[in-house]
């Protein structure tokens, strides 16, 4: 459960690839995808990393074509700037499974704090 396991995440997208190569058009229509608000492209914005623990937030103010990015933590000079690709109230593994749509395995300060409880928890029950 390393999170810095790129196998794991390529073996995931490698399957998902699989997955829709070998859906037909009318099929891949039909089959259901994961829940997006919008979609939209903005260079600047598509350029900052996910955290479990953000420090930032984007919204679109009134259904515009517009962005406003705007700190939720405090920020120090130089510091990278993060947003949440997914909703922050699950639990680390949902969160870790949701992001393999990303491809990647989230190692933010949030999920090795909760992987290490988990394990912990884990220790615990095995005593």
């Amino acid at each position: 459960q390393d999170g810095h396991n790129s196998a794991v995440a390529s073996a995931a997208m490698a399957e998902a690839r699989r997955a829709v190569d070998s859906m037909s058009l009318e099929q891949l229509l039909q089959a259901p995808w994961p829940s997006m608000h919008g979609i939209a492209l903005f260079a600047t914005v598509a350029r900052i990393n996910h955290s479990c623990e953000p420090n930032c937030k984007i919204e679109f103010p009134s259904s515009t074509a517009r962005l406003t990015a705007f700190a939720i933590a405090p920020l120090q000079a130089g510091e990278e700037l993060t947003i949440s690709y997914i909703k922050q109230d699950a639990g680390v593994r949902e969160r870790k499974q949701q992001l393999l749509e990303y491809g990647f395995i989230c190692s933010c300060q949030r999920c090795l704090r909760e992987d290490c409880g988990e394990v912990r928890k884990a220790n615990k029950r095995l005593k």
